[in-house]
């Protein structure tokens, strides 16, 4: 084999192994941003905008050598690479787990914007140079290079979930994934470059940046447990627990206290959470006059509910669901689970594929925690509850409203409930609490103290008279607690809404826009090189707005993004393998078909292959953006092909900004659909200007 062949395997593995590490950091910052704040639209909207943005500074401001200083350009290219994965993951770790609390900004909306820029600046300039530098090779070698590296993102998309879940260190992953980069750079470059000089210069480079990448990974515990420490005075750090929708931070006091926020937010205080809602299970449990009850309770490991319904004479069999083994094992360790065996079980599978699973029918059904729900903005648990329980079972979930307790009425139950049960109604005692059956419910205190009389003399046991009536004259105000972060701006603009007409103002908007955009097609598609920057910020304009868009209806209606987004990244790769498409022409005019109909799945969400049709969506939208881009780069032009990166990264912020935060807060999805295909039409239809010779 000859050392030119070589050498170009060794780019090639360095781009792919470049690639890898790139989606990994990417994926890493956005989990841990997730984590940190409540909202994962606006979260993930806010990575993506200032990583396009660096991105496209990166490419601008990268190193333009003339063509015989080859060696040149390939040292700084090569010396990028080497410093990638340690100025990445420092900046990364700096702006996730460095406390902010002197400047005020730890959390809400201005910490989301903070964290966002820092944590994507490094990893953004470098990708932008680096591809800057890529396109500044021959056709051939920028074709093989892209190839390799939007593979790696593939690979890298689809392995990190697995990679984070079982190592649980994220940061380890991105940083053994660095040395690989560093191991790689400077194997292709010592080979490569004639100058003694240059080699020695480069093994400094490597061995700084791999004790810089070791020092990351050391310090990040400390980092992690410093950042707790000021966010949360008084609480140490336990552990972390990865969840489909985010991330779970168990902190501990030394008198056993426990405090567990998910996404940031806190979600329970243990013990003091631990009797929420007991105060309503004794009326729930006499609601199907019967005894020998079987009881599904769908909440927290940590809750003494289980332990109250067991002591109960007419309870006969309970069964606790909480989809995290880890929170299991945690509560089981802290002795917080009833010791009944025969009579308590323990699962900790999701409540949809519990439901779909067993052949149990439950007398009750309790729904304590919303946030176990896969998909909680669907009727699927409703209808799935609805076939699970007896003929007189009853199903009871958390009534999310805000209204006070005189003011909560059947109609302000969720809609869902009421197609799927023929009652609802408050339960006494608690009314935060909803109960839902096909039978007839009862909040009769003196029906329900004789049905107690009943199961207890049946048991031996005398209660005396009056006891609901004393226990539940004064009915407790058990308030659910809301979250303190920017969910509770955001949560309530960003509802997608395809059926309501966007405000005045967002139509007034969308009309200068188009009127601008018609303007700017009309002049600068006449000349060469305008026409060529200009199709390469449309194309990236289309790519990223649409790509966002249908991130953010996909959490809106799944919200599982935490858990799929690296694999939906990863997807964006298709852009290289666009480019070998377009050799075969007929592929050209499917491939923009696909990316045409990609906002129709948004009409399409309760499908069954609804994640996997999405995945082969984007995949294909991200091969057409290739195919046009590639278009663009080979017409005779004097603009040299260095800009197209920038142009590319340009479009790119511009779509986050556009579609997602501006037209979608404003209930303006379809009209943003509409706009996103009419830029799409140049490469469906015709070949202008995409293909007009300068």
């Amino acid at each position: 084999m000859s050392n030119k062949s070589q050498g170009q395997y060794r780019n090639m593995f360095l781009f792919l192994i470049t690639g890898y590490f790139v989606l990994l950091t990417i994926s890493f910052v956005l989990r841990e941003s997730i984590a940190r704040f409540e909202n994962s639209s606006l979260t993930t909207a806010m990575i993506l905008f200032f990583l396009s943005l660096w991105s496209a500074a990166g490419a601008m401001l990268s190193f333009r050598a003339n063509d015989n200083d080859k060696e040149n350009k390939s040292f700084i290219l090569t010396g990028a690479l080497i410093f990638l994965p340690p100025a990445s993951l420092i900046s990364v770790l700096s702006a996730m787990f460095l406390p902010m609390p002197a400047i005020g900004i730890t959390n809400g909306l201005p910490a989301l914007i903070a964290c966002a820029a820092f944590s994507t600046l490094w990893i953004g300039l470098f990708s932008g140079l680096i591809m800057a530098m890529l396109f500044s090779k021959k056709n051939k070698e920028r074709l093989s290079g892209e190839l390799f590296y939007c593979f790696g993102l593939i690979i890298g998309g689809v392995t990190f979930p697995q990679l984070s879940d079982r190592l649980n260190s994220a940061q380890a992953i991105v940083a053994l994934a660095g040395i690989l980069v560093i191991a790689a750079a400077l194997w292709a470059g010592i080979e490569h470059f004639k100058r003694r000089g240059l080699r020695a210069l480069l093994w400094v480079m490597a061995s700084c940046a791999l004790l810089l990448d070791a020092c990351g990974v050391y310090t990040s515990q400390k980092l992690f447990t410093m950042y707790w420490k000021q966010v949360q005075p008084g609480w140490s750090y336990v552990k972390s627990i990865n969840t489909p929708t985010g991330r779970m931070s168990v902190l501990g006091r030394k008198d056993g206290e426990l405090l567990i926020l998910d996404n940031g937010a806190p979600r329970w205080q243990i013990p003091q959470d631990s009797r929420k809602y007991i105060a309503g299970m004794l009326p729930v449990t006499l609601q199907p006059d019967s005894s020998n009850l079987q009881i599904l309770v769908i909440a927290s490991p940590f809750s003494q509910i289980p332990q109250f319904l067991l002591e109960l004479p007419h309870v006969a069999e309970v069964n606790l669901l909480c989809p995290y083994q880890d929170l299991i094992m945690l509560a089981l360790s802290r002795e917080m689970l009833p010791l009944a065996p025969g009579r308590f079980f323990v699962s900790s599978m999701s409540p949809e594929e519990y439901l779909q699973s067993t052949d149990t029918k439950f007398d009750i059904i309790l729904i304590l925690e919303p946030g176990f729900i896969r998909n909680p903005g669907s009727s699927q648990i409703y209808h799935l509850a609805s076939d699970k329980i007896t003929v007189n079972g009853v199903v009871v979930t958390v009534n999310t409203s805000n209204k006070q307790p005189e003011d909560v009425v059947p109609e302000d139950n969720p809609p869902s409930a009421r197609n799927y049960f023929k009652h609802t109604m408050p339960i006494p005692g608690c009314t935060t609490l909803t109960m839902s059956a096909n039978s007839k419910l009862t909040v009769n205190l003196t029906e329900l103290e004789d049905r107690l009389s009943k199961v207890t003399a049946f048991r031996g046991i005398m209660m005396p008279r009056g006891v609901l009536t004393t226990l539940y004259s004064l009915p407790e105000n058990e308030q659910p607690s809301s979250p303190s972060l920017v969910g509770d701006i955001f949560n309530g603009k960003l509802q997608k809404s395809i059926m309501h007409p966007p405000p005045l103002a967002v139509i007034l908007l969308l009309i200068m826009c188009i009127t601008v955009y018609i303007t700017m097609r009309f002049f600068l598609s006449r000349t060469g090189n305008y026409a060529l920057g200009f199709g390469t910020f449309e194309n990236g304009f289309f790519t990223m707005g649409l790509f966002l868009l249908l991130l953010i209806a996909y959490q809106q209606d799944k919200g599982d993004l935490y858990e799929k987004t690296p694999v939906f990244l990863g997807m964006l790769g298709g852009v290289a393998f666009g480019r070998i498409l377009l050799r075969f022409p007929s592929l050209k005019t499917v491939m923009a078909t696909i990316s045409c109909l990609c906002p129709l799945l948004l009409y399409f969400n309760e499908i069954d292959f609804f994640y996997q049709i999405l995945l082969v969506s984007i995949f294909c939208l991200a091969a057409s953006a290739g195919m046009a881009e590639e278009i663009l780069s080979r017409r005779v032009t004097l603009m040299k092909n260095e800009s197209l990166p920038t142009l590319r990264y340009f479009g790119h912020t511009c779509g986050i900004v556009f579609f997602p935060l501006i037209l979608f807060q404003g209930n303006g999805i379809l009209i943003s659909v509409i706009l996103l295909l009419l830029l799409r039409l140049p490469l469906l239809f015709s070949a202008m200007p995409y293909q007009r010779k300068s």
